[in-house]
């Protein structure tokens, strides 16, 4: 392990103004034998904030990073030598004024061995003023209550509350089953997001009853999210149906915290890096 201590002003914190990351840059040589895996991390103040993963395929080692600040990286060592440089957001307590502490660590399992670990000297913390990718998103149906055998829209509006650019975005609708018919595919794209995007996809209601769509909202950054469960009621021809109101769906809010642990520490076979925002 690799200890370092640093300085913040008194009145530091992660957000809304000034954003803290993380700088990893490590030269790494790892057993390239098949089996198990082994990581690289960064934390500060106990928090883990950047993350190296190493795969030995007994052909070399492929290795990926996994970020909110950047796209992920990834590569491959024929020999087993690795040079990853990467940053991330710190955690929300990884953060706090006056003195804090750095320290960046490997973890091994399955038999794979990390044989020599370098930090190199640009590793540090750096301030910034643009803010992780934070989306929120709501959905409902237009008419509020489809009929049998009649068409209708999911509409959709994807808010980016943050500073950083959304690029890519990809919102998914998959329907629960076959009542709901997509007439325009499962998926609708934006090439980028500043403030408010809208759009639709038309479907037809196929059979009366209960049924669903499941939203999800995709980017580079973060990867698959949401998972926001539009329920619809399809009415039978000629019948009048509740008066369902729009489905304001609440949301799904890409917070620094939850989607650090969902994509960093959840996969983590081992399980033993800690993960607690807010």
């Amino acid at each position: 392990m690799v200890r370092a201590r640093f300085q913040l002003p008194s009145t530091a914190a992660q957000g809304p103004a000034t954003w803290y990351l993380v700088r990893l840059h490590v030269a790494a040589v790892v057993s390239v034998r098949a089996g198990g895996g082994a990581t690289v991390s960064a934390a500060t103040n106990g928090r883990t904030a950047a993350m190296v993963e190493f795969t030995p395929t007994g052909q070399g080692v492929d290795w990926q990073t996994v970020s909110i600040a950047e796209q992920g990286r990834h590569g491959h060592a024929a020999d087993g030598h690795a040079d990853v440089l990467m940053s991330n957001y710190l955690q929300v307590k990884g953060v706090t004024g006056g003195l804090n502490t750095l320290t960046v660590d490997a973890d091994v399992w399955g038999g794979a061995r990390v044989e020599r670990l370098r930090v190199l000297p640009d590793t540090c913390v750096e301030q910034t003023g643009t803010s992780p990718e934070t989306l929120q998103a709501k959905a409902g149906l237009e008419p509020e209550t489809p009929e049998s055998g009649a068409d209708f829209n999911v509409n959709v509006l994807v808010r980016n509350a943050g500073t950083r650019d959304v690029r890519n975005l990809r919102v998914i609708m998959t329907p629960s089953d076959d009542g709901l018919v997509p007439l325009r595919g499962h998926e609708l794209t934006a090439a980028e997001i500043r403030g408010e995007w809208k759009g639709s996809l038309p479907f037809l209601a196929a059979t009366p009853g209960r049924h669903s769509v499941r939203l999800d909202v995709v980017t580079p950054l973060s990867g698959r999210v949401g998972g926001t469960v539009i329920p619809i009621v399809v009415a039978r021809p000629g019948r009048v149906g509740p008066a369902w109101p729009l489905l304001a769906l609440g949301v799904c809010v890409l917070a620094l915290a939850g989607l650090i642990a969902r994509r960093l520490y959840g996969r983590h076979p081992r399980g033993g890096f800690r993960s607690d925002f807010g």
